[in-house]
């Protein structure tokens, strides 16, 4: 994938659309269509269905981009749930660890897609020098470089291979990531690409965001909720540094420094102005996690034209448990029965699911008929967070054009309360989870964090942020980097049997492998340096 996209800088014709289904961006489509479009495009690219091409070859109809990778990593976790027939999942592979080395198409997914939009961020880069004084052009590369970093960001911290106490982490790939192809490689380096130290693959996204905000500030600073701006570069620079927080190879005094930064940089989202969803907000039938529009909790969205998708490939289709034409009326997405014992009754986002008898039921979207269906066919625990686009359930023309979330300023506030723990001690921590829980989840004010230390703490602070993110792509990270495991069997579980296994600290499927495909036409990485199978891990 990577020769294909740098080869393809060099190609010629001209391909007059924004964005290609099975193509590239290309230097011709830059200079035929306009930056502009291709900058607009690379962002339907990342959720558009079947651009990937995974539809194409394998019939995958998971093939919609950045919202199916992020069930793919909640699949991996003790959340998500299908409290309906497991058998229409399709993302079984995932939660059971199945087909998950190299040669496995499912994990191949996120190394496609990933580099597939870090070539078009690219083009885009090099057809935008960075000496331009014109604003327009500013904003375009400052969005390109955004997206890069976004990229490469989630690439590091999916494949960088973190010890557990499964698998083997062997001494000459600690602390690699993956290969950089940046605007300027060239077709004969990308064939000799080996994966670079953390350390240099974090350097190399900070210097993207930081160059990002001095265009983004030359050009005056724009705001938006569907595209980069300042503060979704904020965003993105506290989730780098708190990564970095946990550099073991690194001193105290460079970790409680990127501890620091990662506070900072999360308490500037948090005072451009966004606040937390409102219960309103939260559980409307109509804009209900697909919308940006509707709320100021949403820093960073994409918006889905009903145009690109169908009745199949998007995230209502498999999450939406009120959209009639979809796999998750089947399969019934939900939460465990253990984050739901766990949660308070005086908590609102408690309601998202479903408990037939238990007096927290929320209002159901569509008419009369469709909320009776819904109610007929409901299982309990499923879900009703994601509803479909203005509350249509039977016409998927409407329901599937949702918004997804990549970014929400609650997050910030948990990423802060992380950093506090090491940077000003339990107390300062234990008060900011505290404020949020009082100030904008529990409706009764009720909420005491008991934790007596750090490690009861970050326990504590995952319980609410499982709440807070359940199905939103955001979890994977934490649990990889906070060293947590996964606990699906137990008295009272809700996982089908084939999916009950216990993990303690990190899975090694997190570990993400280096598709074979990519070790075939890369000799700068070999077998010998790729992640370990984790299906080894499951048996």
């Amino acid at each position: 994938m990577i020769v294909a996209g740098v080869a393809a800088l060099a190609l010629t014709g001209c391909i007059k659309e924004a964005y290609m289904s099975g193509n590239v961006l290309t230097t011709s489509d830059v200079e035929a269509v306009g930056i502009d479009q291709n900058v607009n495009g690379l962002a339907v690219e990342m959720m558009g269905a079947g651009l990937s091409g995974f539809y194409g070859t394998y019939g995958f109809h998971i093939d919609f981009g950045i919202p199916s990778i992020h069930i793919m990593t909640d699949s991996m976790l003790e959340d998500l749930v299908m409290c309906g027939d497991y058998d229409y999942n399709q993302y079984n592979n995932y939660a059971m660890n199945l087909g998950q080395g190299s040669s496995g198409a499912y994990p191949s997914y996120f190394w496609v897609c990933y580099y597939k939009w870090i070539h078009s961020a690219n083009v885009i880069i090099a057809a935008v020098p960075s000496t331009s004084d014109d604003p327009e052009d500013l904003v375009n590369r400052a969005k390109a470089l955004t997206y890069r970093a976004m990229c490469y960001l989630d690439l590091a911290r999916l494949y960088e291979p973190k010890e557990n106490d499964y698998l083997e982490i062997k001494d000459n790939i600690k602390c690699l990531t993956v290969p950089v192809v940046t605007e300027k490689t060239t077709e004969e380096e990308a064939v000799d690409n080996p994966r670079v130290h953390r350390s240099e693959l974090f350097a190399f996204i900070i210097s993207d965001l930081e160059e990002a905000l001095e265009c983004f500030a030359a050009a005056g600073n724009p705001t938006s909720t569907t595209s980069p701006c300042p503060a979704i570069v904020h965003g993105l620079l506290a989730r780098t540094y708190i990564e970095m927080g946990y550099w073991e190879d690194k001193d105290e005094a460079f970790r409680k420094d990127a501890f620091r930064k990662a506070s900072d940089y999360a308490s500037k989202v948090i005072a451009a102005g966004y606040t937390p969803l409102t219960s309103q907000q939260w559980h409307d039938t109509g804009s209900g996690f697909n919308s940006a529009s509707s709320n100021n909790s949403w820093v960073w969205g994409l918006t889905l034209a009903s145009t690109m998708t169908n009745n199949l490939f998007n995230f209502t289709s498999m999450m939406s448990n009120e959209a009639f034409w979809g796999y998750a009326f089947v399969t019934k997405p939900g939460v465990s029965s253990a984050l739901y014992s766990a949660m308070s009754d005086a908590d609102f986002r408690k309601r998202s699911f479903y408990m037939p008898g238990s007096g927290l039921e929320c209002e159901l979207a569509g008419n009369d008929q469709a909320r009776q269906n819904t109610l007929k066919y409901a299982a309990p625990y499923q879900s009703f967070k994601f509803r479909p686009a203005r509350g249509e359930c039977y016409d998927y023309s409407v329901g599937v054009a949702a918004d997804h979330p990549l970014m929400r300023v609650e997050e910030m506030y948990f990423l802060k309360m992380e950093a506090e723990l090491h940077v000003n001690g339990l107390g300062a921590a234990k008060s900011l989870l505290e404020d949020f829980v009082n100030r904008y989840r529990y409706e009764d004010g009720s909420y005491t964090c008991s934790a007596a230390d750090e490690t009861a703490f970050v326990a504590e602070m995952m319980l609410q942020k499982r709440a807070e993110f359940w199905g939103e792509g955001v979890l994977l990270y934490d649990y990889k980097r906070l060293d947590l495991g996964i606990t699906r069997k137990y008295e009272g579980t809700n996982f089908g049997t084939d999916f009950q296994f216990n993990c303690e600290g990190r899975s090694p499927q997190w570990n993400i492998c280096i598709p074979r495909t990519e070790i075939q036409n890369n000799v700068g990485i070999t077998d010998d340096l790729n992640n370990p199978d984790p299906t080894q891990f499951a048996s």
